[in-house]
Parts: structure tokens; sequence; C-alpha cells
């Protein structure tokens, strides 16, 4: 969980897919975006769990309008894998989804 006078404002999740393989998934409360806050928290967040997951491989996906988040990943070391095409519904529509890697 990411933290901000004593209100949570983020959290960053890694399910691991194999022994060294994470999926991450975050958010962060809309009144904090823009600011840079979620790619520091991204950044602590990935350092701790590759020393206690001990992963070889981090895998994320998001929407391609998402463009935020598609910033905060690529600042962060992660390489665009592909689109997924209509792999998601959102608001009843389906979307596709660009995958992501960051091999540590």
């Amino acid at each position: 969980l990411l933290w901000q006078g004593g209100v949570v404002i983020g959290r960053y999740n890694f399910t691991l897919v194999d022994e060294s393989v994470a999926d991450l998934g975050y958010r962060l409360a809309q009144s904090q975006t823009g600011r840079g806050i979620a790619t520091l928290g991204l950044g602590m967040a990935l350092a701790k769990a590759k020393t206690a997951l001990n992963l070889s491989r981090v895998i994320a996906q998001t929407t391609l309008n998402n463009l935020g988040s598609i910033r905060v990943m690529e600042k962060c070391g992660f390489v665009r894998t592909g689109t997924n095409q209509g792999a998601a519904e959102l608001h009843g529509q389906k979307v596709d989804l660009i995958g992501f890697e960051l091999c540590p």
C-alpha cells in the first residue's frame, strides 16, 4: 500500500503466475495522478518484490488509452510485448490491452 498522511492513495500487487513470474496490478487515487507518485511507488514495489519473491520476470497489461499507466511502466523499465485485441471489457465495451514485461 502507498500511504499519504494516514490515507491509502495507492496499491501495488504481484500475483505469482509461475515460480518466478508475477503479474503486476496497481491503482492510484485519481487525485494523485500526474505527479510521479505512481512511478516512484512502482519502483519501490518492484525492488521489494524482486527480492522477496525472487522474480525473473514481471508481466502487466493496461488498456490502449491508459496513457498514464503506459508511461509509468515504461519509466520503470517495462517493454511492450504486444496488443491483445478485445481482451477485456470496460463499461460494457470490448477494449484492447497492451502487454508489458520486465526482466530484472
